[in-house]
């Protein structure tokens, strides 16, 4: 109990059958009990389910190193698989916020991404996402301040942003062109509370490129 009260909240631990732990120091004279350690290892085993929104995002083979110094935790090393990929995480954890942080995805499903959004999955093939961020985040108001790249591959075209549509206007000017079936897209973003700012998008399929700018509202799309 005294541990899962600085986990964040709803978090459902499932297993953790393999855990090490350095310097575990309990102050059971203090109330609340005050408690810290020094370094937290786990083996790979571990698995346990983040909410989101009415659905749970299982993450599992859970690895890495943390210590707890009584107000947050320091992880080194965070690795887990989800949603067909796997994501790794450095930095700071405390108050539902992550602080001077890394996060990093290869290889998650856009098709698994769809379906946690209550969208149909059906389509999407094997697109696949890569991202790679630095910076904060507070996960309980879902704001960000940081900057990044990603990277969606192996997409339908028409799942990659304005290359269904460029397509749709070369169609209709020039008979005869044949869109790829799958595309791409690379993206450079700065992002600072719900407002993402895209300094640098760039989407291929075929022979045709788009370059684009602009800023995304987090706070409209949800």
């Amino acid at each position: 109990p005294v541990v899962a009260e600085k986990l964040p909240e709803k978090v459902e631990v499932r297993s953790f059958r393999g855990v090490k732990a350095k310097g575990l120091r309990v102050e059971v004279a203090e109330r609340p009990v005050k408690w810290s350690v020094d370094s937290v290892v786990t083996d790979g085993t571990g698995v346990f389910a983040w909410p989101y929104e009415d659905e749970q995002v299982v993450f599992s083979k859970v690895a890495g190193g943390a210590a707890y110094d009584g107000k947050e935790w320091t992880i080194a090393g965070g690795k887990a698989s989800v949603l067909g990929g796997t994501v790794e995480v450095d930095g700071r954890y405390g108050d539902g916020k992550l602080r001077e942080g890394r996060i990093q995805s290869q290889g998650i499903r856009v098709r698994d991404l769809k379906l946690l959004e209550d969208k149909a999955g059906g389509g999407v093939g094997d697109g696949v996402i890569d991202l790679d961020y630095k910076g904060a985040v507070d996960f309980s108001a879902l704001e960000f301040d940081g900057k990044g790249s990603v990277r969606l591959e192996n997409a339908p075209v028409f799942d990659v942003p304005l290359l269904e549509e460029v397509y749709d206007l070369f169609l209709a000017m020039i008979p005869g062109i044949d869109p790829p079936e799958k595309g791409r897209f690379d993206a450079n973003f700065t992002a600072h509370g719900k407002k993402v700012e895209v300094t640098r998008f760039k989407a291929t399929g075929g022979t045709l490129n788009v370059s684009a700018k602009g800023t995304v509202d987090l706070a409209k799309k949800r």
